[in-house]
C-alpha cells in the first residue's frame, strides 16, 4: 500500500543569511515495482526515475569518443561461437 505524501510548509525570508536558507538536502526517488507471476515463479520489476537538474549548456557538444584497448588474444582459451 503506498504511503500518503506529507506536506510541510517552509518559509524563507530573504532577510535571512544564504547559509540559513532551509534547502533540500535529499529526496525520495519516485519507484514503482511490477510484479510478473509464471505459474509459481514470481519476478519484481522494481523501477526508478531520478531527474537531475544540470547546469546550462551540459551535453550540448558531443563528447570524444576514446579507443578501447585491444585485448591480447590467449591461446589457452577456445575459439568463441
Amino acid at each position: 500500500m503506498p504511503r500518503k505524501p506529507k506536506v510541510v510548509p517552509i518559509a524563507t525570508s530573504q532577510t535571512q543569511p544564504s547559509e540559513e536558507r532551509p534547502r533540500l538536502i535529499a529526496d525520495e526517488e519516485a519507484s514503482r515495482r511490477f510484479i510478473l507471476g509464471i505459474g509459481s515463479q514470481r519476478i519484481a520489476f522494481d523501477c526508478s526515475v531520478r531527474a537531475t537538474n544540470l547546469p546550462p549548456h551540459t551535453g550540448d557538444k558531443p563528447a570524444p569518443v576514446l579507443p578501447l584497448p585491444k585485448k591480447k588474444k590467449s591461446t589457452s582459451d577456445p575459439p568463441a561461437r
